[in-house]
């Protein structure tokens, strides 16, 4: 995140003063931004929008159950879940297309790639609570953690208003379509790991995935740089996962492209 606001710094340090000139046609270029999944999509590695497993189901399996059974010396239940309650901010890199069909109005395409990390916890419940502890009280607690990897690709219209000599305000809208792959889903408690992946006949042990889609807005400024153009300003995009069954959420990003 730092590097980011640091591109930004120099960027705006070395604007010049002479108003963009007028273009036409294919420019192509680079973005790179924070990242802000929504918390509610980390509920998923929790087992709430699993279609392979869940948490319980894994824990009700002989050779979890007995492992974790034997450690505490003691049956057990799944006591309580805890959503996961956010993704760790990150990075999103990837490049730009923007074909100009008149000066301030282009078509734009974007792809990205961003790679988000998630962990949370959950409790199961011994059998037989400590001497002098009421029943609840005798509980122990592990972790959830999830990786994943996402693949953006947008697309629509970006126009740029009337501004000053050193930058213009811009404003764009269209369609958000993203890929979602885990890369690692596992959970652990006492001396006990297990991974949430599944057999697939044809890739053998595999991981859960999944596609988005919605509405992207963006706003913000641009200026010259010498001789690119330099943009700067937040993105937003509205999507729905396919496994939390057309549940919208939302997406920011603080995003610099740099056109060529």
């Amino acid at each position: 995140m730092k590097s980011f606001f640091v591109i930004c710094l120099v960027c705006v340090s070395f604007s010049l003063s002479s108003q963009t000139s007028s273009k036409q046609g294919l420019y192509w270029g680079v973005r790179i931004g924070g990242y802000f999944a929504h918390a509610k999509e980390a509920d998923f590695y929790n087992g709430l929008h699993s279609e392979q497993s869940t948490l319980s189901s894994l824990l009700e399996q002989e050779y979890y159950y007995d492992a974790i059974a034997e450690y505490f010396n003691d049956d057990f239940s799944l006591y309580n879940q805890t959503p996961i309650m956010k993704y760790n901010p990150t990075v999103s890199v990837g490049g730009l297309l923007h074909y100009y069909i008149s000066s301030p109005t282009a078509v734009y395409v974007h792809a990205s790639l961003v790679q988000l990390q998630s962990k949370g916890v959950f409790q199961i419940q011994l059998a037989s609570p400590l001497q002098g502890t009421q029943f609840g009280d005798n509980v122990q607690q592990g972790s959830i953690h999830g990786k994943e990897q996402r693949f953006m690709f947008d697309f629509g219209l970006q126009h740029s208003f009337i501004g000053s000599r050193s930058y213009t305000p811009y404003l764009y809208g269209g369609v958000s379509i993203l890929s979602m792959q885990v890369v690692d889903h596992t959970f652990s408690i006492a001396n006990v790991e297990g991974s949430f992946s599944y057999y697939n006949e044809q890739s053998g042990n595999s991981y859960f995935s999944s596609f988005a889609y919605g509405p992207q807005l963006g706003c913000g400024m641009h200026f010259p740089v010498q001789k690119r153009t330099v943009f700067i300003g937040a993105e937003f995009d509205y999507v729905a996962f396919q496994h939390m069954q057309k549940d919208f959420s939302l997406q920011t990003k603080i995003m610099c492209k740099v056109e060529m």
